[in-house]
């Protein structure tokens, strides 16, 4: 029971961040060719909860969005073979946090 309620956490969590999208997001993205790349591939992978979930520590909107990424899990490969990105660049991107951890 414990582990339904905290992958319906995530559920909410992750449904916050859609619903709360800002528009600036889209202009970080839109002048790079291989932030694209991602995005577009991103929608297409696999992406789904960690199987067994942490529980949320902290209730700030960035502890929340890392406690999502910490508990998602996919295919670093898919994302590179259908992102068509080089490896470091997709290191980088990622280090920026422009991402959503869902499909």
């Amino acid at each position: 029971m414990i582990e339904r309620s905290v992958h319906n956490s995530f559920a909410e969590k992750l449904a916050w961040f859609k619903e709360n999208e800002r528009p600036e997001t889209v202009l970080l993205v839109a002048d790079d060719s291989q932030m694209e790349k991602i995005v577009v591939a991103w929608s297409s992978i696999s992406v789904e909860p960690a199987e067994k979930v942490s529980s949320l520590e902290g209730a700030t909107e960035s502890e929340t969005w890392n406690w999502l990424w910490q508990n998602t899990v996919y295919s670093r490969d898919e994302l590179l073979a259908k992102s068509t990105v080089a490896e470091f660049a997709l290191d980088k991107k990622s280090a920026s946090n422009i991402r959503r951890p869902d499909t």
